[in-house]
Parts: structure tokens; C-alpha cells; sequence
């Protein structure tokens, strides 16, 4: 499976990914040292969150970002996706779905 566990070595083609999702929206703007500082505490942290990446010949072209905090209607930890997006060249691919399907289990464990 092409989906697996973001690593420091991710860390220019993830900003990359961020950067076009963030260019989507009105309230965020991109800016590359903030987005490396905040992968880079999630992928050094698994206590924070988990990125997961999904690869096309080696390349990150998609991530799902699910961090981790306290329910206090459930009292347990639960996991909000925070980010997932999918490189426009890679787009209309399942590549999404596929993202979502890796990332489920991790918000049940």
C-alpha cells in the first residue's frame, strides 16, 4: 500500500502539499517555516498526531494529518483530521479515499 507514516525526510514535498491547500482558503496563507515546525513536531511527537503520506514513485503526493486530543464527552482520546489533501496533478484518483481509509483505524485505536 502506497499509504504509510510521514518521516523528516517528507518535509519539502509535505509543506508543498500544505502550501496548496492553505492557497485554497481566505484565512490561511501559506508560509513554509510555520507548516515545517508544525509537521515536524507532529512526525517527532506520536503523541501530538500521526501524517500519513501516500506515495507515487517514492514522492508524497497526498497527506492526512490527524492530531490528538481529550474528549470530554467521552473522556478518551480522539483524533481530529486536521488536514488532507491531495496534489492537484494527483487529484480524481482515490488517492483521498485511500488516505481516509489508513487513517481510520488510528482513530479508533
Amino acid at each position: 500500500m502506497p499509504v504509510e507514516p510521514a518521516t523528516l525526510d517528507d518535509l519539502p514535498q509535505l509543506v508543498e502539499l500544505l502550501g496548496h491547500l492553505f492557497a485554497q482558503e481566505d484565512d490561511f496563507h501559506p508560509n513554509p517555516a510555520l507548516q515545517t515546525e508544525g509537521i515536524q513536531r507532529i512526525v517527532n511527537d506520536p503523541k501530538i498526531g500521526r501524517i500519513l503520506v501516500y506515495r507515487d514513485n517514492g514522492q508524497a503526493v497526498g497527506l492526512v494529518n490527524l492530531l490528538f486530543t481529550v474528549s470530554t464527552a467521552l473522556g478518551a482520546t480522539v483524533a481530529i483530521l486536521d488536514d488532507i489533501v491531495v496534489h492537484p496533478g494527483h487529484r480524481d484518483n482515490g488517492i483521498g479515499t485511500q488516505l481516509l481509509s489508513a487513517a481510520t483505524p488510528l482513530c479508533k485505536s
